[in-house]
C-alpha cells in the first residue's frame, strides 16, 4: 500500500470524511501505485450510486461500519437489493435496514432465506420475520441455534414459549440481550417491590421494559410518589399499565393538571388515574369531550366513580342516553351502568344493533353544548 495516497485522502476529505474515518475505510483496500486511479474511480462510482438513496452522513456512517462496500461492483449491490426484495422486503425496507446495519448487504440470499425458514420453524410467521429483521437487521448475524437457545433460556425464567416468541416479535432487540442481563433486570424489578409474577406479566405485555435502565424505572416510581401516589399505588398502576414507563414524568404531570382543569380536585384526579392508568395516553381533547357530555347530563362525578367508562366513545354514550330518553328511562348516577353494558347484552335486551343505534342518534360533536339532554 502507498505510504500516503494524497489523491485518495483528498477525495475522502472532500466527500466529508474526517481523517480517522478515511483511515478506517482505506485499511481494507489494497492500494498500490498501479491501482490508485482505479480505486479513486471505484470510490467515486459507488459513492455516487449510494447518494441516490442515502445522505452524505449516512454514507459515511455505513462505509465506516462496512468499508468493503467500496469493493463491490454496482451490479453486485443491485443484485443483492433485488434478492432481498424477492424475499419479501421492499426497497425502502432495505435502504432503512442498511443504514443501521450495512452488513445486511454481505449476507447471501440463500443464508437469509434459510434464516427466515428456520425462524418460521420456531413459531414466527414469515411476515413477522420480515418485520423483525427490517426493524432489527442485526438478527441476521445470530445463528438459528443461538436464537433457539435464547427462546429456551427466556422460557426457563418463567415465560411460556409462546410468550417468549411474542416478546421477541414485538421487541426484537431482546435478541441482543444476554440471558444474564434479562435475569438481572427481573431481579432488579423485584427489588423495587414487584413480585416475579408481576414482572413476568409486565414484560410479557411490554417487553420494552428490558430496554429501560433500572435507575430510570426507580426514578419514575419516585417521581410518581412525589406527584401524590403511594408506592403501593405506583406498583399497582405500572403492573396494570407498564407502558407508563415510556412516558416522561412531565407528560404525566401535565395530564394530571389538564384533568384537574376540567373541574376535578387533585385527589379525584389521582383516584381516576389509579383506576384507569391508560388515561395518561388518552388525548386531553377526547377526555374533555367525554367530561363535557357527562356534565351535560348532571353526571360530572361519573369519571371519578367509574373512570374505566371513559374508554367508551362519546358517540355510543350519547346514542344510548338518547335511546333511553326516548323510552322515558331516566339515566342518572343511580343507574349509569345502563350506558355501559356490553353491546351484545344491549342488543338482546332492546333489540337494536350498535350500528343502527349510532345511525339513529348521530352524535354531531359539541352541538349546543349538548343542550336539552337533561
Amino acid at each position: 500500500m502507498i505510504q500516503e495516497s494524497v489523491k485518495i485522502k483528498n477525495l475522502f476529505l472532500s466527500l466529508g470524511y474526517k481523517e480517522e474515518e478515511y483511515k478506517r475505510v482505506i485499511e481494507t483496500m489494497d492500494i498500490n501505485e498501479n491501482n490508485e486511479e482505479r480505486v479513486i474511480e471505484r470510490v467515486k462510482e459507488i459513492y455516487k450510486y449510494l447518494l441516490k438513496n442515502y445522505t452524505k452522513e449516512e454514507i459515511i456512517k455505513m462505509t465506516n461500519a462496512l468499508p468493503s462496500i467500496f469493493l463491490y461492483k454496482i451490479d453486485n449491490l443491485e443484485q443483492k437489493i433485488n434478492n432481498l426484495i424477492s424475499l419479501g422486503y421492499s426497497k425502502n425496507d432495505i435502504i432503512n435496514m442498511t443504514k443501521s446495519f450495512p452488513s445486511a448487504l454481505t449476507h447471501s440470499v440463500d443464508n437469509i432465506k434459510q434464516k427466515i425458514e428456520d425462524m418460521v420453524s420456531l413459531g414466527f410467521d414469515k411476515e413477522e420475520v420480515i418485520k423483525i429483521t427490517k426493524n432489527n437487521p442485526s438478527v441476521f448475524i445470530y445463528s438459528i441455534d443461538s436464537i433457539k437457545q435464547k427462546i429456551n433460556d427466556i422460557s426457563d425464567l418463567g415465560y411460556t414459549k409462546e410468550e417468549t416468541v411474542k416478546m421477541l416479535k414485538s421487541f426484537p432487540s431482546i435478541f441482543g440481550y444476554s440471558i444474564d442481563n434479562i435475569k438481572q433486570k427481573i431481579e432488579d424489578m423485584i427489588s423495587l417491590g414487584y413480585s416475579k409474577k408481576e414482572v413476568i406479566k409486565m414484560t410479557n405485555s411490554t417487553p420494552t421494559i428490558f430496554g429501560y435502565s433500572i435507575v430510570n424505572i426507580s426514578k419514575k416510581i419516585e417521581d410518581m410518589i412525589f406527584l401524590g401516589y403511594t408506592k403501593e399505588e405506583v406498583i399497582k398502576i405500572t403492573v396494570f399499565f407498564p407502558k407508563i414507563f415510556g412516558s416522561s414524568i412531565d407528560s404525566i404531570k401535565q395530564k394530571i393538571d389538564e384533568i384537574m382543569s376540567l373541574g376535578y380536585s387533585k385527589e379525584e384526579t389521582i383516584t381516576m388515574t389509579k383506576s384507569l392508568p391508560s388515561i395518561f395516553t388518552m388525548s386531553i381533547e377526547s377526555i374533555k369531550e367525554k367530561i363535557k357530555f357527562y356534565d351535560s347530563i348532571d353526571m360530572h362525578d361519573l369519571a371519578v366513580v367509574a373512570p374505566k367508562e371513559l374508554m367508551q366513545s362519546t358517540q355510543l354514550s350519547y346514542a344510548r342516553y338518547m335511546f333511553y330518553r326516548d323510552k322515558e328511562i331516566k339515566i342518572d348516577m343511580s343507574n349509569y351502568t345502563k350506558l355501559f353494558i356490553r353491546n351484545k347484552k344491549f342488543e338482546k335486551q332492546y333489540g337494536i344493533k350498535k350500528e343502527e343505534l349510532l345511525s339513529k342518534y348521530s352524535y354531531l360533536g359539541e352541538i349546543e353544548g349538548f343542550g336539552g339532554l337533561k
